[in-house]
This record gives C-alpha cells, structure tokens and sequence, in this order.
C-alpha cells in the first residue's frame, strides 16, 4: 500500500501505537471478567475501543473526500459487511448450536431473540429495552452480551458517513467543518448520556445517543490531525506517555461502572485520545 504523504489526516499504514493501545484494551478487558485482583476498571477497555474506532473509520472517511472528492457509500458498506458479517455469523450460529446442546430448553426462546438481534446489530438496543445489568454476578449473562458493543459502533457507522458527506459538500475548509460538527455531537451526547444515567443507567450504557461521544472523540483527533502534527516531537511523546498513563490509571481505579459512559469515562478515552 502507497503511503499517504500528505500530514493532515489519519496515516492509513501500520500504526503501531494504535495496535498497542488496542492491546492494552484487550488486555484491560479480559483481566476484569477474570476477575483478577487489582483490575476494578478493566471495562473501560471497551471505550477505549470505540475512540480508536471512531478515530480510524473518520480519518478513512476524510481521505477517500480528499482523494475522490466524495464518499462512495456503496463500497463503504460493502467493505463493512465482507469485514464483520462473515465472523459475526459464524460465531452466533455456533452459539445457537452449542445451546441447542447445553442450555435448559427455557432459556433457549430468550437466547434466539439475543442472536438475531446481535444478528443485526441492535443487540445494545434489546439489551437497554429489557434493563440488563451488564455487571451483574447474580444473574446468568447472555452468551452473545458482548455483542452490546458491535451494535454500538455499526449503528455509528450507519449515520456519522452520510453527517460527513454533508459537512463537505463544499470543499472549503472541509476538515474545519468536520472537526466542528464532531465538536458539537461531543457535547451534546456526553451532556445526555450524563443527563440520562441517573434516570435510565441501562439505556445511558447501552444505547448510541449515549455512547457517540466516545467514537467522536476520535474523530475529533483524525479532523485535527492538521494541528496535531505540528506539536513538538518532545511534546508528543509526553502527551502519549500520560494518556497510557491515564488508561492504566482507570483500568486499575476505576470502580463505579454505573456512572459509565458519563464524566468518569472521560478519564480513559482522553487517554486514548491523547
């Protein structure tokens, strides 16, 4: 692949901070639902990942406008389907089977309607609409409950390409648009999903309104991406070094998930945004 010379956006080649950022995420997260002492936090793993994500498909998103002038939904779409579905199907159709073998018959009416709605990417709706306590220790978990997160992030990708399109229809100051636009739904959703956890705290966990903010602080690190070259390389290893820092620092701190994704979140995925 031909490296994209140009500083102002995302580079699309190996990057290996991000992968070892994804790694540390992983990581977090497989240490908490093992329960292993000293990693409280490990969950917010998964809102490390949604900025990461947030920050890829954007800076993707930006170069193809760039390049094409415009973004080709059809092959966007496309490209996300022969990505997620093959795997996706492939893992609920084993867990259906291995159900048929091993689940009580009672369960398995509650556990067909978990797999289709992971089948089409709304199993955080489902998950919000019956008030699942993702934390729970005294209830049975769905097998297919981390699937929450895809849900997530495949009902951001649905509307933040068309918001995109229509922030550069003009290609004046397109990545000021961009970064501008990411700015205002930043707000507005960590202001709701905060306005919400003490009135709903499964729909403020679960749901995209509540959750965008996450994947757009990501993006607003690909549409700044113009600014953020020209920081000191000094600089920006110090600020890399403390947004690992902060990652750690909630992995191994954090203890209230409840008041997740409000203002405690903010902590992480400016870690990572770092």
């Amino acid at each position: 692949m031909g490296k994209d010379k140009s500083p102002e956006l995302a580079s699309p080649q190996f990057r290996g901070d991000i992968q070892g950022l994804r790694g540390i995420a992983v990581g977090l997260v497989l240490l908490f639902h093992a329960s292993i002492p000293g990693f409280k936090g490990g969950f917010v793993g998964v809102d490390i990942f949604f900025v990461l994500s947030g920050y890829l498909i954007t800076g993707n998103l930006l170069r193809e406008i760039k390049h094409t002038g415009r973004i080709k939904f059809r092959e966007f779409y496309a490209r996300r389907i022969r990505r997620l579905l093959p795997a996706s199907l492939f893992v609920l159709l084993a867990t259906l089977a291995a159900a048929v073998i091993w689940f009580p018959p009672l369960l398995l009416p509650g556990l067909a309607v978990d797999v289709s709605s992971a089948g089409f990417y709304a199993s955080n709706i489902d998950f919000a609409i019956r008030a699942t306590d993702y934390f729970a220790a005294s209830t049975i978990p769905s097998p297919v409950l981390h699937f929450w997160s895809l849900g997530v992030e495949e009902q951001f990708y649905l509307f933040w390409p068309l918001l995109l399109a229509l922030a550069t229809i003009r290609k004046k100051d397109q990545v000021l648009k961009v970064f501008v636009l990411s700015l205002i739904i930043f707000a507005s959703s960590l202001a709701f999903a905060n306005w919400l956890l003490p009135k709903n705290q499964p729909w403020a966990f679960f749901s995209f309104p509540t959750r965008a903010w996450e994947l757009i602080l990501g993006a607003l690190l690909a549409s700044a991406a113009p600014w953020a070259v020209k920081l000191p390389r000094a600089m920006a290893a110090i600020t890399g070094f403390a947004g690992i820092g902060m990652v750690l620092y909630s992995g191994v701190t954090q203890s209230d998930p409840l008041k997740f994704p409000g203002f405690p979140a903010l902590t992480p995925t400016i870690g990572a945004f770092q």
